[in-house]
């Protein structure tokens, strides 16, 4: 048990409730990108092309293949739109910490256009 700030937490809650209070706005990033975040925490949007549980292999919204390594089973079928929080290994792979499946209707490419409507304005969007 730990306290902080006048509460007790069970030791795993403590260090999750002290990472969300670290939390900041990541960058998304397309695969094409992703050299220029190398070690930082971004968040990708892609389509599942293989899983097994651990390891998944994602095509970006910019049609990048790219390799996303979880350390917990990650539940996400091939074919599905995903959005991925994950810290940049190298060019083509990373190391997920969380992945959220979005809905059947997402349209990626769509979603691609808006990135690079808004990449001259990263400072703003924090994209």
């Amino acid at each position: 048990v730990a306290t902080f700030n006048g509460r007790s937490f069970k030791l795993s809650y403590y260090n999750e409730y002290k990472s969300y209070l670290r939390m900041e706005a990541k960058p998304h990033v397309t695969g094409t990108s992703l050299g220029s975040y190398l070690q930082r925490e971004v968040v990708l949007i892609g389509k599942v092309l293989t899983n097994d549980g651990k390891n998944m292999k994602i095509e970006t919204c910019d049609g990048i293949p790219v390799s996303v390594m979880f350390h917990d089973i990650t539940e996400a079928m091939a074919g599905a739109a995903v959005e991925v929080n994950a810290r940049v290994i190298d060019n083509t792979s990373l190391s997920g910490m969380h992945l959220d499946v979005l809905s059947d209707d997402f349209d990626i490419q769509l979603f691609n256009e808006a990135l690079k409507v808004s990449q001259p304005y990263s400072q703003i969007f924090g994209v």
